[in-house]
C-alpha cells in the first residue's frame, strides 16, 4: 500500500491538472467582456446637385444674308429686333382707303377768285417693306405706297356796269389732280398711326369763261395779260407736275375705321377725312 501512494498522488495531481486545463477556456470565455454590438450607421444619402440653369436661347438669326454664286446679295437684314411687332395699326400688307377734303394750296396760273370748293379726294395705300437688291431691310415701322385722285374748282364772279353796258363775269378754274404718294409710318400709341410722306402729282387744270356780255356777244375777252380770245367758252389748260410734302396722323375708332388729318404744302395745306382699313 505504501508503494502505491506515490502513484496515487501523481494520478491525483495529473487529474487535477487536466481538470484545470479543461476548465480554463470556459473560464476565459466566461470572463471575456461582452462585445459591444456594432452600431450600423445608415449610409448618408447623396444629395443630388441642383441642375445647372439652362443657357439663354441664342437670338434668332434674322439677319440671314446670303451671297449667291453670281455675287448677288439676298436675305434679310434685321435692324429692329421686335420693333415691328408693335406696328399694329398699319401692319405689313395692310390696305387703306381714304376719303377726304382739303383747303389751301398752290395752283398754277390761278387768277383772283371769289369762292372755291374744297379739294375732294380719294386714295388708296398699301403697307410694305422695301426690298433692295433682294435684301429685306426690316427697318422700324412700315412704308406706305399709294395713289389718289382729287378735284377742285375756283370761281371769280362779278357784276358791273361799264358805260351803261351790263357785264356778269363768271370765270371758273378746275383742277383734276392725279398722283402717287410714298409715306413712312411709325406707331407711337395704340390706335394712332403717325406718318410723313411726299406726293408727286400731275395737275390737269382748265379755265372756263361763263360770263354774260352785253349785246348778245358770244365771245369773251378776259384778263388782258392772258391775251386770249375765243368764241363761246374760253378754255385754257394749266397742266403741271407738282411735289407736295406732308405729315399726318390717323386715329382708328375700330380696327377697320378711323379719321385722319394731314398738313402739308402743295395742292392742299390742310386735309381731313375718313379712313377704312382691311
Amino acid at each position: 500500500m505504501s508503494g502505491l501512494r506515490p502513484v496515487h498522488a501523481v494520478g491525483v495531481a495529473t487529474l487535477a491538472l487536466l481538470l484545470t486545463l479543461g476548465g480554463l477556456p470556459r473560464a476565459v470565455a466566461q470572463t471575456r467582456p461582452a462585445t459591444r454590438p456594432r452600431t450600423t450607421t445608415p449610409a448618408t444619402r447623396a444629395t443630388k446637385p441642383a441642375p445647372a440653369p439652362a443657357p439663354a436661347p441664342a437670338p434668332a438669326n434674322t439677319s440671314n444674308l446670303r451671297v449667291s454664286e453670281n455675287g448677288q446679295l439676298s436675305g434679310k437684314l434685321d435692324m429692329t429686333g421686335d420693333n415691328n411687332a408693335s406696328q399694329t395699326v398699319f401692319p405689313q400688307g395692310a390696305n387703306v382707303l381714304f376719303i377726304g377734303a382739303g383747303i389751301g394750296g398752290s395752283y398754277n396760273n390761278l387768277g383772283t377768285y371769289t369762292s372755291s370748293t374744297p379739294m375732294l379726294g380719294i386714295g388708296v395705300e398699301h403697307s410694305w417693306t422695301p426690298n433692295i437688291g433682294g435684301v429685306d431691310l426690316q427697318i422700324p415701322g412700315n412704308f406706305g405706297l399709294g395713289a389718289f385722285v382729287g378735284y377742285r374748282q375756283f370761281r371769280y364772279a362779278r357784276d358791273y356796269d361799264y358805260y351803261g353796258d351790263q357785264y356778269k363775269i363768271d370765270y371758273r378754274w378746275s383742277y383734276l389732280v392725279l398722283g402717287g404718294r410714298l409715306s413712312y409710318h411709325y406707331q407711337f400709341a395704340p390706335r394712332l398711326d403717325t406718318y410723313i410722306g411726299l406726293t408727286a402729282s400731275y395737275n390737269i387744270g382748265s379755265f372756263e369763261d361763263k360770263s354774260t356780255y352785253p349785246y348778245g356777244w358770244n365771245y369773251s375777252y378776259y384778263y388782258g395779260y392772258y391775251g386770249y380770245y375765243n368764241t363761246n367758252y374760253s378754255v385754257l389748260s394749266y397742266n403741271r407736275v407738282q411735289a407736295s410734302p406732308f405729315i399726318g396722323a390717323r386715329y382708328y375708332l375700330t380696327n377697320g375705321f378711323g379719321v385722319y388729318t394731314e398738313v402739308g404744302a402743295g395742292f392742299t395745306n390742310l386735309n381731313v377725312g375718313l379712313v377704312f382699313k382691311r
